[in-house]
């Protein structure tokens, strides 16, 4: 992709299917599913039978080429490559199209790039017609002053919200009664969680212009994350830190190579 980058989550080893992933196949399999991400980006989608079947903004590759990519960069057995491609699969880090591979969530970021890359390139071309006309300083006046309005409402919205008083027996928290019960209406639960909110806020320095707003937000993410805990497979056990992984490695290789004599002695 040229001078271009994709995201990397900076927690990316915690995600449940990562985590799986490294439990199962070790550091291998996380620095392979990188680099299958940059060779994917790389491929792009080119034939009209693929496309068919991933979509316009997919990006694949063929199993056994990416299998060879892997044993050639990675200096890995084809068989330990196999596996390590069978389980992605498996995870669903991959997705198996017409003959080829293909990742969900490197499609939504090149597509997310690329619809940046797009309003970059509209919005230049927007400046560059404007610019060619005098009329329009008239038009960028009006737009700035629309702007400038937008801003001081903002301004005045937040300073709203910060005049608002504490909420009951909170130490960060603002909202009015009124608040509260419009919460209460729709969150049996809002007193005890807009309580628990001001202690996660006042222990971790969080602050925000609309409270009401940001018990909303939490709630949304706190059911969201209630959703994918209540799908997870009961087989599989609990995603783990790497670090934790990598001690348990530590310990397990140290007892192997603790002596008769050394354990006698423990």
């Amino acid at each position: 992709m040229g001078g271009n980058y994709i995201q990397h989550d900076l927690a990316a080893h915690s995600d449940p299917k990562i985590a799986r992933l490294i439990l199962r196949q070790g550091l291998a399999g996380y620095g392979a599913y990188w680099l299958t991400l940059e060779m994917l980006s790389q491929c792009g989608s080119n034939a009209d039978a693929m496309l068919s079947q991933c979509g316009s903004n997919a990006a694949f590759m063929r199993q056994d080429e990416l299998v060879e990519t892997l044993v050639a960069a990675g200096r890995l057995t084809t068989e330990d490559a196999t596996k390590i491609v069978n389980e992605m699969v498996a995870l669903d880090l991959l997705k198996k199209c017409e003959g080829g591979l293909h990742s969900e969530s490197l499609d939504h970021r090149l597509a997310s790039m690329n619809e940046r890359k797009n309003q970059a390139r509209n919005a230049s071309a927007m400046r560059w017609q404007c610019g060619s006309n005098a009329d329009n300083k008239k038009q960028h006046s009006v737009s700035n002053a629309s702007r400038n309005a937008l801003n001081k409402v903002n301004k005045v919205n937040k300073r709203e919200y910060r005049e608002k008083p504490i909420f009951r027996d909170c130490q960060v928290v603002r909202m009015t009664e009124e608040d509260f019960e419009k919460l209460l209406a729709n969150y049996p639960d809002a007193l005890e969680y807009i309580m628990d909110m001001d202690d996660r806020c006042l222990s971790k320095g969080y602050r925000y212009d609309d409270y009401p707003a940001a018990f909303r937000a939490w709630k949304r993410s706190d059911a969201k994350r209630a959703a994918k805990e209540a799908t997870q497979e009961p087989d599989d056990p609990p995603p783990r830190m790497l670090k934790d992984v990598l001690r348990e490695q530590r310990e397990a290789e140290a007892q192997k190579n603790t002596t008769p004599k050394e354990k006698a002695g423990k």
